[in-house]
């Protein structure tokens, strides 16, 4: 899936919606292991500028399973001391793996 956004990218051709969608996923995904924003956007084929753009046109187009809740569940991990991880899976939607310190 990074392979042919990549190349979509590099030829400048026009992503549609959904690819769009599953690029800011990634991106979250990304940024919620800990990689900084342009090492996400870096790592999915695109720019800061288009993570941007992106996120103000199509930011409300959540699919299920994304949102408050990954930014809810990643504020309550840390708050604890945690550390939660998140993995993209190859047909779709993510895993997380979430580790709190023993009382």
């Amino acid at each position: 899936m990074i392979i042919f956004t990549l190349k979509l990218i590099a030829k400048g051709r026009r992503l549609k919606p959904e690819q769009i969608v599953t690029l800011l996923r990634q991106i979250d995904v990304l940024t919620t292991n800990g990689k900084t924003l342009a090492g996400a956007c870096k790592e999915v084929g695109t720019v800061k500028q288009s993570y941007y753009r992106w996120s103000k046109v199509y930011g409300g187009m959540k699919i299920d399973g994304s949102g408050i809740g990954l930014w809810l569940s990643k504020n309550t991990v840390n708050r604890y001391g945690g550390v939660i991880t998140a993995h993209n899976v190859i047909d779709g939607g993510a895993w997380f793996v979430i580790e709190l310190p023993s009382a």
